[in-house]
């Protein structure tokens, strides 16, 4: 409201008519949580809430719930872990320029990964 930004029905389709203009807005602001209670106390407060959401009975037998942003650290820890995946056009055109700038290509266990000449490296 205070952007005077469309909200709601009034916010164009992303993929509608790619000639008008959005006009999206954002507001970020900023509280001094201490004047409200002491910092210790909030930061236990949170992690009560995210304890709590997290003990939620799921809607699905075979789900969880999860609170806002735990699904991106999961994803940070699985992927800091194991590396990021990626699919093998992607592995073949990064190949591609590694041996554009001699520099030794990606390997996977899979052969199609090789870079489209069929040159090994």
């Amino acid at each position: 409201m205070l952007t005077k930004s469309p909200y709601g029905p009034d916010i164009p389709k992303m993929y509608g008519d790619l000639s008008q203009h959005r006009a999206l807005g954002g507001l970020v602001g900023a509280i001094d949580i201490s004047c409200f209670l002491p910092v210790d106390s909030f930061h236990q407060r949170v992690t009560q809430m995210m304890e709590g959401i997290g003990n939620l009975t799921p809607s699905s037998s075979d789900g969880r719930v999860f609170y806002p942003g735990e699904p991106e650290l999961i994803c940070r820890a699985e992927r800091l872990a194991n590396g990021i995946p990626l699919g093998l056009g992607v592995v073949e055109e990064l190949n591609h320029c590694a041996l554009l700038y001699e520099e030794s290509p990606l390997t996977v266990g899979d052969s199609k990964s090789t870079p489209s000449n069929g040159k090994e490296h």
